[in-house]
């Protein structure tokens, strides 16, 4: 090892929480917006597509699954949910604004701790609040992902 990591480092890392949605949406959003487009995004999601159809064809045509059991595999594949790229939402300025409405002011000169601390307690009232009154983010028939 060449030592500790700076900082910063770790307070990136800290607030990349994939499963934190108000540190993750502000920061995916500022990612999206520099390294992404809409074209790339349905490329990807073109190849998802192409496989769920290549494996529909491939349990269609298989000897040893009787039909009820080729059906139910059909139903699941059709309910896979893809997570690529990014999630629409981050996108959508109504969602972001409800997700950050609790938030409040924060600047580069509050501690870090206290600021992630209180991000944290934001995102445990936002998800809870969320359930109550969807719609969830990320779901597909009502299915969470």
């Amino acid at each position: 090892l060449q030592g500790q990591e700076p900082r910063w480092r770790h307070r990136v890392s800290a607030l990349n929480d994939p499963y934190d949605p108000i540190i993750g949406y502000g920061l995916g959003k500022l990612y999206v917006d520099k390294y992404f487009n809409s074209t790339q995004k349905k490329d990807v999601e073109s190849i998802a597509e192409s496989v769920r159809d290549a494996l529909r064809t491939v349990i269609q045509n298989y000897t040893w699954m009787d039909n009820e059991t080729k059906e139910e595999a059909k139903i699941k594949l059709n309910n896979v949910v893809f997570k690529l790229a990014y999630p629409e939402e981050i996108n959508q300025e109504d969602v972001l604004k409800d997700i950050y409405k609790h938030v409040g002011n924060v600047t580069l000169e509050d501690p870090f701790l206290d600021t992630y601390l209180g991000l944290s307690e934001k995102t445990m009232l936002f998800v809870n609040y969320r359930r109550c009154t969807g719609p969830t983010i990320g779901t597909k028939n009502g299915a969470v992902t």
